[in-house]
């Protein structure tokens, strides 16, 4: 049996094991049920009714609401900015020095010497401030100013983040079933919210690329919808992994663009490209058909739609891609996962980084 014929039967295999969609519950689970059959099995889980306690389900229907707990309208948060709604993701710079946007549009790349080859660049957001009422007027308008918005600075800004943490201490973002569960294993992190807990306040302009995160995700849908594309831990060697240069989006207006990368000799960053078309280095948008460039039937990724008052857990190491049904807003909480047999096959994934064949991609 080849590699490449033995991973393919791992990723098969894998779903006959975890099924062939999220279990979606209408009532959440006992700690016990939800430590047993989720975080120790490894299999997601939707369920509805587990934050029916949260303030926030209430009062934040409407923008007013969110405000009065900021602070006021004149409250200032800091926002992520793109000029495609693609942070923290993968773009081809050709050899001219120009990065594909999608939809047929390029942006200049500055800090980085003459290169006669094309390579892949890991773009972060740019960063902004303005008020929480600003932030609501941008995200009506759509795409209609040019640059998408969103509020997803992740590293615990619901507690770290001024006005974030006032919005915070107005409500209880506690979800019992899940800090009872990791409590048992002492995993339940400060004030039993876990590592870190994030506010997310976004529309259908941005989407969330293919990542991992090496931590529980507890996700709460507080106002609209949340799509959620799932990978298990298996599919790594289909998820068109790069070593990509760092770069940073900058704009001197909401118009001009460019792409800032970092030095040559820095750390290059892992990521997936799977949501770049192989041949154009174009964006693309929607199902995995990004996937196909390589295997005519790759596994189906488990796809589900999040709705207000719904909570998803998200076991650590799988892959997850994330795009919002207009304005939406979400918590979320990281608790600690544990680093055992699971984290240590990660190298069987990821062999030194190097290239399954000349026709398939290096690993992640």
């Amino acid at each position: 049996m080849s590699t490449l014929d033995a991973l393919e039967r791992c990723a098969r295999e894998t779903r006959e094991y975890v099924g062939a969609r999220v279990t979606r519950a209408t009532s959440p689970p006992s700690a016990l049920a939800f430590a047993m059959a989720h975080i120790a099995a490894n299999v997601p889980l939707l369920t509805a009714n587990a934050t029916t306690h949260w303030r926030a389900h209430d009062a934040w229907r409407a923008n007013e609401g969110v405000m009065e707990d900021f602070g006021g309208p004149d409250a200032v948060v800091e926002v992520n900015a793109t000029p495609n709604g693609r942070g923290d993701a993968v773009h081809r710079v050709e050899k001219d020095g120009w990065a594909r946007l999608g939809t047929g549009t390029r942006c200049e790349t500055t800090g980085r010497g003459e290169t006669r080859d094309a390579f892949d660049a890991f773009v972060e957001p740019a960063k902004r401030e303005m008020t929480i009422k600003e932030l609501f007027e941008s995200l009506e308008d759509g795409a209609g100013t040019g640059t998408a918005w969103y509020l997803s600075g992740q590293n615990d800004n619901l507690r770290s983040s001024e006005a974030l943490a006032r919005a915070g201490a107005r409500n209880d973002f506690d979800v019992p079933f899940a800090r009872e569960a990791f409590a048992s294993v002492g995993k339940a992190g400060r004030d039993g919210l876990g590592e870190a807990v994030n506010l997310w306040i976004g529309n259908d302009a941005s989407q969330t690329s293919y990542h991992q995160d090496f931590y529980e995700n507890i996700y709460t849908v507080v106002r609209g919808t949340k799509v959620f594309s799932l990978r298990p831990p298996c599919d790594a060697f289909d998820m068109r992994a790069t070593e990509a240069v760092r770069g940073v989006f900058e704009t001197d207006d909401a118009l001009s663009w460019r792409i800032k990368l970092r030095p040559s000799f820095e750390p290059r960053v892992v990521w997936s490209a799977v949501d770049l078309d192989p041949v154009t280095g174009e964006p693309i948008f929607g199902d995995d058909d990004a996937l196909r460039y390589r295997r005519p039937r790759p596994e189906p990724c488990f796809d589900v739609e999040v709705r207000a008052g719904e909570t998803l857990y998200i076991p650590a190491m799988w892959f997850h891609r994330v795009r919002q049904k207009g304005i939406t807003i979400a918590v979320n909480s990281w608790f600690d996962m544990h680093f055992g047999d699971r984290y240590a096959t990660r190298p069987l994934w990821e062999p030194s980084r190097r290239s399954m064949s000349s026709s398939s991609v290096t690993l992640a």
